[in-house]
């Protein structure tokens, strides 16, 4: 799968991306592009439109663009979260949301009404990238049980873009460190994702996840975070073409364990070179 993520967007996203898209609990910044190109590979394995592809990769990766406003405090915090905490914690959907189209339907009345005023803004946030982005964050912590949030929506009430950066952000945060934790290795990853299916996540999108988890282990590696380079690389770009990096025989081992521990029927296309 080739995605061609870095040539520049419509209606000024990349600027937005450059400027908010690295988050402050993000060491490189490589987690936005991981999740993007996770994204992608998912919706792809789905049957998504292939020319729809870009513009959810790109808006997938504002999805957390809302913890920008989100205290250190709580996100560098290497301790369980309070419950006030963890409420401020889940503001950052909303807060996503407002920053990306922070115009509601009341206000895109008004604007109806003064289009000799505000045409460069309705251009802007009419954008697609910018619509899609604004869904994702709202929606990407909703549970297909219901039990999520901001919104508590249930099964398909939640947009498919939505269900599938559930996924692909669960994935990047367990398999990577994080102030409170170490990367978990790749097969209990799986396995909790497995463990998950129609509970957190979409059955749908989590059979397609791991349909593709060969294709997922490569992206991993090839934006791989580097301790040595944070902060300055969260500002570098990778190339835009994803590369064939091969599978390690190790990475392989563990993708075929997780089938067996997890009784999983849908075969994982795992090779090694």
């Amino acid at each position: 799968m080739i995605i061609e993520s870095e040539q520049a967007s419509p209606c000024g996203i990349r600027g937005q991306l450059e400027r908010d898209g690295h988050h402050r609990d993000d060491d490189t910044g490589n987690h936005v592009l991981r999740v993007g190109r996770y994204a992608a590979v998912i919706a792809q394995r789905m049957g998504y439109p292939e020319h729809r592809l870009r513009i959810l990769e790109q808006a997938a990766r504002l999805h957390d663009i809302g913890k920008s406003e989100i205290p250190d405090t709580i996100l560098f915090k290497p301790g369980r979260l309070t419950p006030d905490e963890y409420a401020l914690m889940q503001e950052h959907c909303a807060i996503g949301r407002r920053m990306i189209d922070p115009l509601s339907g009341n206000d895109w009345s008004l604007l109806r009404k003064h289009p000799d005023v505000s045409q460069n803004l309705r251009r802007i946030c009419s954008c697609p990238v910018r619509q899609l982005a604004a869904m994702i964050a709202q929606t990407h912590h909703e549970y297909w049980n219901g039990n999520g949030y901001p919104l508590k929506l249930k099964g398909e009430a939640i947009p498919l873009e939505g269900r599938i950066v559930a996924v692909a952000d669960v994935f990047d945060a367990l398999s990577s460190r994080r102030p409170y934790k170490q990367p978990f290795p790749l097969s209990k990853c799986l396995e909790i994702l497995w463990q998950q299916r129609g509970i957190q996540f979409d059955p749908a999108v989590i059979d397609a996840f791991l349909g593709c988890s060969a294709e997922i282990a490569r992206i991993r590696t090839q934006f791989m975070d580097n301790p040595d380079c944070a902060g300055r690389a969260a500002h570098k770009r990778q190339p835009a073409r994803l590369r064939n990096t091969a599978v390690s025989s190790a990475t392989a081992h563990e993708l075929r364990q997780v089938c067996v521990v997890s009784g999983l029927a849908l075969p994982l296309p795992v090779t090694c070179e």
